[in-house]
């Protein structure tokens, strides 16, 4: 997956809105959470096309070749990819505090939780950038340990993120984890 792609598109930015919402009910509705957030997630993912448009036609001008189409489509993939991982970081977080008492769940904790997920996500987008170092088969193996099946059948993709490849659900954390284990 392209890296720079990752890197401009991993910056995580809290939907406050979104999080209030959640958060003025006395029980953490996940569900609800999960459609609340659809809208940003599309709105982010016009903005990534709006910004891929304005590249493509940035290339024509220069005369610069464009993207081949698997180069295209390995983009958007990553770009899926992004954005569905972030809209479950608010999700899981939602998820594990729901279990804590009323005065551990409010908005302070979800953004702690959203920080420490984001920053396991940033780290792992990092990692990336040694794929060939570190091999495709061990990404392959640690992806797989990584993937949270379960949320991710309770949680599907949006159905504009979906397409042939994904987008995985992953714990950054389990992944970053099993990356790192023979490095140490």
């Amino acid at each position: 997956m392209p890296t720079q792609l990752f890197r401009g598109i991993a910056v995580f930015s809290l939907v406050s809105f979104h999080v209030a919402a959640c958060f003025a009910a006395e029980v953490l509705d996940t569900d609800a959470l999960y459609e609340t957030l659809r809208k940003s997630t599309y709105a982010d993912l016009q903005q990534f096309k709006e910004a891929a448009e304005k590249e493509r036609q940035r290339k024509i001008r220069d005369k610069v070749p464009p993207l081949t189409a698997e180069r295209a489509a390995e983009g958007d993939s990553a770009i899926a990819f992004v954005l569905y991982n972030k809209t479950m970081i608010y999700v899981a977080c939602a998820e594990a505090l729901a279990n804590n008492p009323p005065q551990q769940r409010g908005e302070d904790a979800l953004k702690e939780c959203v920080s420490a997920k984001g920053i396991q996500f940033n780290k792992y987008l990092k990692l990336t950038e040694y794929a060939d170092t570190l091999g495709s088969k061990k990404f392959a193996i640690c992806e797989i340990k990584a993937r949270d099946f379960q949320r991710e059948s309770r949680f599907p993709p949006y159905d504009f993120l979906r397409d042939p490849r994904g987008p995985k659900l992953l714990d950054f954390g389990v992944m970053n984890e099993c990356l790192m284990s023979e490095l140490r």
